[in-house]
């Protein structure tokens, strides 16, 4: 949905242009986090801030002395946002990039909306958005916090997070010319102004050329919402902050190991030996037990473990069975070319080591014509429409 004039921003800033009822309850959460802080302080004597850390979680942190206690803007509980970016055409290997971002401030509404957003130096992120230009900022909601490590604890240099999303089935959307969660509390689209390098993050002030908030269900997460999330696993069902991941009904109790095996077979038998023994004696005649058996009888407790380990994942694949492995990303027309010219290469210098040949297929490239690297741009182009028809069957074959 469209917004119109007025009422910027759509979302972003501490009240995410919410209800009373929404910005009380959010100030009421900093206040008990506070206090928890605090209370923490006066039990153990130590000094205490409640933080937002660096690996986006919130709690309570002790500091040594009054230097080292965080800046207001570090202890507050403000709205987690994802940067989607795509590919900047930097490189062969660049590709489309979702991260987490906290550090980013409406700066001003006239003569022109305008947006300060900080990119961590060196990511693909940063390198996306400042070759291209352009991004679209995205608030998260709370039942996108099992992302949260995958969009900001991997790199898209090594990670292609689109065909992880659509492995876990989360729905994307392409925005403002970029890739989207489809269920996003809202997007803001983003055009570079400026940008200052400012140490390990590069500051870039944008223009904001669209922006939407969208219809959905889920309050907008929090980097106090982060403190209770402790990487469950994305079900793709709608998980509130803090809750655990819902269980299968008939989900099996995890195998014993050989150990505990023989102990619960043991166990009775030293109490009938030992009836005055506590439990503490117990456990340790087992320990002794369990060191003097001969070999031949300890691999009876290893088998018997091994073989309910395999009963008890073979039941668990049944139950949560793995999806199917994405199709995988297109070539590129640099590696078409040299999947088609190493063989010819390798033919004429049989002597060469493999990085020699991939330097002289390097070589051999650049000194292609523009009409010969033409068809190999041309047949990229072939793979990429391709790839994309192959990930929409498998987004509604997985969804």
């Amino acid at each position: 949905r469209r917004i119109g004039g007025g009422g910027w921003p759509p979302v972003g800033s501490a009240a995410l242009m919410r209800t009373r009822t929404s910005q009380s309850r959010q100030r009421r959460r900093n206040v008990s986090l506070a206090g928890e802080a605090a209370r923490g302080a006066l039990r153990r004597g130590e000094k205490v801030v409640a933080a937002a850390l660096d690996d986006g979680s919130y709690g309570a942190v002790s500091v040594a002395d009054d230097d080292s206690v965080l800046p207001p803007y570090a202890v507050l509980s403000v709205p987690v946002y994802s940067l989607a970016t795509a590919p900047g055409g930097l490189g062969e290997g660049d590709r489309a990039s979702m991260n987490i971002t906290t550090y980013c401030c409406p700066v001003s509404i006239k003569p022109s909306r305008r947006m300060a957003v900080a990119l961590y130096t060196n990511t693909a992120t940063a390198r996306n958005m400042i070759a291209s230009r352009k991004g679209v900022l995205q608030v998260l909601r709370a039942q996108h916090a099992p992302l949260v490590p995958l969009l900001g604890e991997t790199s898209a240099c090594d990670v292609d997070k689109l065909a992880e999303l659509a492995t876990r089935g989360v729905a994307t959307v392409k925005r403002y010319g970029v890739h989207t969660l489809a269920d996003a509390a809202g997007v803001i689209a983003l055009e570079i102004v400026s940008i200052e390098n400012a140490g390990d993050h590069h500051l870039a002030l944008c223009d904001v050329v669209g922006y939407e908030t969208l219809e959905g269900k889920g309050e907008p997460l929090y980097t106090a919402d982060l403190a209770s999330f402790k990487g469950k696993k994305n079900t793709g069902g709608e998980v509130k902050a803090g809750s655990k991941a819902p269980k299968h009904l008939d989900e099996p109790k995890r195998p014993l190991s050989s150990y505990l095996l023989f102990a619960a077979e043991t166990r009775g038998m030293i109490r009938q030996e030992n009836p005055g023994l506590s439990p503490t004696e117990v456990i340790k005649a087992l320990g002794v037990r369990w060191q003097a058996i001969s070999p031949e009888d300890k691999a009876v407790f290893v088998q018997k473990a091994k073989e309910a380990k395999v009963t008890y994942d073979k039941v668990m694949a049944k139950l949560y069975p793995t999806p199917p492995a994405p199709p995988k990303r297109p070539p590129s027309s640099y590696l078409i070319f040299t999947a088609e010219t190493r063989g010819k290469v390798l033919e004429e210098n049989p002597g060469l080591k493999m990085l020699q040949v991939s330097q002289l297929l390097a070589t051999r490239w650049k000194k292609l014509s523009l009409e010969d690297k033409a068809v190999f741009v041309e047949k990229a182009k072939e793979a990429k429409t391709r790839h994309l028809k192959a990930m929409e069957q498998y987004k509604l074959n997985n969804l």
